[in-house]
């Protein structure tokens, strides 16, 4: 609704066409208000998940969250081929152990890192 429609509707000179069908105007208005409530609040808070994701200006925040999902899961997965290929393993000191951290160097997880980043410097807070 622009500022003519909303001008002419508190007027009475004309009806908008999402108006219920025995709705006053007060009802209509209190909907209305109710609805940009939520979408404020809607926006808020993906304001606040950019912000908690360091998610980077121009990025869609559904894409850099499926990234974050995708380095999370291969943050796992090296950590559970690790946990298993050093179940057998005593720390003796005469045995090196297994070189899986080797494969840690080809697993990249840049939006992990920029969050890292963001905690190491103090910017997010619990």
């Amino acid at each position: 609704m622009n500022v003519f429609e909303m001008e002419g509707f508190l007027r009475g000179k004309c009806l908008p066409g999402d108006m219920k069908v025995n709705e006053t105007t007060a009802e209509y208005l209190v909907r209305k208000l109710g609805q940009a409530g939520e979408l404020t609040a809607a926006l808020s808070t993906l304001e606040k998940a950019r912000e908690v994701t360091n998610c980077p200006v121009g990025v869609e925040l559904q894409d850099y969250l499926k990234q974050l999902v995708a380095e999370s899961l291969a943050i796992k997965a090296m950590n559970d081929c690790l946990a298993e290929e050093l179940r057998g393993y005593e720390s003796d000191g005469a045995f090196d152990g297994p070189n899986m951290h080797l494969l840690w160097w080809k697993c990249e997880t840049p939006a992990t890192d920029s969050i890292l980043r963001e905690v190491g410097r103090g910017g997010l807070r619990a």
